[in-house]
């Protein structure tokens, strides 16, 4: 029971802080629009490094769920 209190408690206050954020962002309803090539050229080119951890990272725990998730056979 005081496990899913602590549970509670920690995602309201993680709900809190996101949309508090999101409030205190400046909305632009001017703004630029920008395409598709232009965000996958600053992705790829300037972001490029971290691309590619971020994308070994999601491999290797996805690897790390299914090893998890698998059964043990029963004898």
């Amino acid at each position: 029971m005081r496990e899913r209190v602590i549970v509670f408690v920690g995602l309201a206050l993680l709900t809190v802080l996101m949309v508090a954020s999101f409030l205190g962002l400046p909305w632009n309803p001017e703004a630029q629009t920008v395409s598709n090539e232009d965000v996958a050229q600053s992705l790829f080119q300037d972001f490029g490094f971290g691309m590619i951890v971020m994308a070994l990272l999601l491999a290797v725990a996805m690897v790390g769920g299914v090893f998890l998730a698998r059964r043990e056979e029963k004898p």
